[in-house]
């Protein structure tokens, strides 16, 4: 039997474009039910969107990954208008485009509906832009596949901690560091190389951390902690790093809920110089450790040596539903009429957020979730 290390990866074409998507200053970004403001007042770092196409070969279509910093969809209309430009744009199914939004708590509304808000003005336009950014960035990443492989790795984060506490005070559960629980810390590096002479085009970093570094104090738009761990990731590979948010419910810094933008570079810094070490560990690609025999020192030494392996060249996606159990919901309507009569302006923006929930959802038991 052969003892070999496992690697996981693809070889194929490959390409990556990278796009600014910062919003304007001035734009509607009440992000927070504590907040005190409704606009933006300046930039921390600018927001980033990134496309990665993967092609088995010229003559098949395309698998397309976009992720970009931004808060949250509250609809599915406002979401296609930016997942829907690269089945247009390269005319493909919905299952071969995935669109990774970062979370970011510091960014503005993606939500057409505030269009009536202070600042709301800006949003439409905003969207407009991000979509036809992200159009062009999937034809520029489209049109600049080169044959290059995908190899990943597995390393570790201590950014995120659990967050659900038990407050110590009342009979509840409160969004925030709970030392007693030990997070889930993976993270996932992936490394993008040319075939023709080994440069590095490009990592995608999965990492499940809520960007909730920045809160109610913060009036910059910011992609939060992503912001400095891309720069150091960038600067050290020079190359585009693509970021997924991962499935981080229950994660998010420990020191948080703060208006200081060194805050969130401390924590980019931490999850960036993770991904460095993670890159440092892999080996070049199309390469594996193999086990090579024992050699008798002073002890009986075991001894794994590289080997060239080939990777797989053929890539897929298909979508489909899961139906989600609901939580009994209150109709849209008895929301409302508590929004009427509600004079409290953090409860309020929670009675709005539920009725975008509700809208979505519905009332039936069951909610069939796309995959």
């Amino acid at each position: 039997m052969t003892l070999q290390q496992s690697i996981h990866g693809f070889q194929g074409l490959i390409g990556i474009s990278q796009k600014d998507i910062t919003p304007p200053v001035g734009i509607y970004a009440r992000q927070w039910g504590a907040a005190k403001h409704d606009v933006s007042e300046g930039i921390h770092r600018p927001l980033s969107l990134v496309t990665v196409v993967l092609q088995e070969n010229e003559k098949t279509f395309p698998l397309v990954l976009v992720g970009f910093d931004g808060s949250w969809f509250r609809v599915p209309e406002d979401e296609f208008m930016v997942r829907g430009a690269p089945h247009y744009e390269l005319n493909l199914s919905p299952a071969r485009v995935i669109v990774n939004v970062s979370h970011t708590h510091a960014s503005c509304s993606l939500a057409i509906s505030d269009a009536d808000k202070p600042g709301g003005h800006l949003i439409g336009p905003y969207l407009e832009l991000i979509a036809e950014t992200t159009r062009q960035s999937c034809r520029e990443a489209f049109d600049s596949v080169c044959p290059a492989t995908l190899t990943w790795a597995k390393g570790q984060c201590d950014l995120a901690v659990n967050r659900d506490l038990k407050d110590p005070e009342r009979d509840r559960f409160v969004v925030g560091y709970n030392p007693e629980k030990m997070p889930d810390r993976t993270m996932i590096v992936g490394r993008m190389t040319r075939n023709s002479d080994g440069k590095i085009l490009g990592s995608i970093v999965n990492y499940a951390c809520h960007p909730t570094t920045l809160a109610w104090d913060n009036k910059l738009i910011s992609p939060d902690y992503i912001g400095a761990a891309r720069e150091i990731v960038e600067t050290h590979t020079q190359a585009p790093m693509l970021f997924l948010q991962g499935a981080s419910g229950e994660l998010s810094p420990a020191h948080q809920y703060v208006g200081d933008t060194a805050v969130a570079d401390a924590h980019g810094r931490q999850l960036g110089y993770a991904v460095l070490s993670t890159l440092s560990g892999m080996l070049p690609p199309n390469q594996q450790l193999v086990y090579a025999g024992a050699v008798e020192s002073g002890a009986s030494l075991g001894i794994w040596k590289p080997h060239v392996v080939d990777l797989p060249k053929n890539i897929d996606a298909f979508s489909f539903f899961v139906e989600l159990p609901l939580k009994p919901q209150p109709s849209v309507e008895e929301l409302e009429r508590d929004l009427v009569v509600c004079t409290d302006r953090v409860m309020a923006e929670r009675i709005n957020r539920k009725i975008a929930q509700v809208k979505i959802l519905g009332s039936g038991p069951t909610y069939p979730n796309p995959v």
